[in-house]
């Protein structure tokens, strides 16, 4: 296995929806969720570290908790959440998708209490406000 012995420590995929659908729309291609699955299960077969890297929006924020359950059901060492960040292809959906306020507080302290208990790294990615919560809740 090449990539192994290529000396890569980890390799991130991003997921950004628990199921095809959501995940499928929102990278504008059908077949990347299986895809983006199938790369997962086959890094983990050779016994490489994974992680998944989910963009967080108004798309899919209602499936945050069955993107966690996804990821722990296929073994990744690492679940980073990102905020969606109005550059490149994200600044023609920022106005309409992006997670501000109170909600991004929500999430945010959800993410944080699972962290406390989930087994996994998980680390909160353009997101400057996360360390604050984390900081407030030691």
């Amino acid at each position: 296995h090449r990539i192994k012995e290529s000396g890569i420590e980890r390799v991130s995929i991003s997921l950004d929806g628990a199921d095809r659908g959501t995940h499928d729309t929102f990278r504008g291609h059908s077949g990347a969720f299986d895809a983006a699955v199938y790369g997962l299960k086959c890094l983990k077969q050779v016994g490489l570290s994974t992680q998944i890297n989910a963009t967080i929006s108004q798309h899919n924020v209602h499936q945050l908790p069955q993107l966690l359950n996804l990821a722990l059901s296929l073994g990744v060492d690492a679940f980073h959440l990102f905020l969606l960040v109005p550059v490149g292809c994200g600044l023609t959906i920022a106005e309409d998708q992006s997670i501000k306020g109170d909600e991004a507080e929500k999430i945010l302290s959800w993410f944080y209490e699972r962290s406390l208990d989930s087994g996994i790294e998980m680390k909160a990615t353009c997101a400057p406000h996360y360390y604050r919560i984390v900081r407030q809740r030691r």
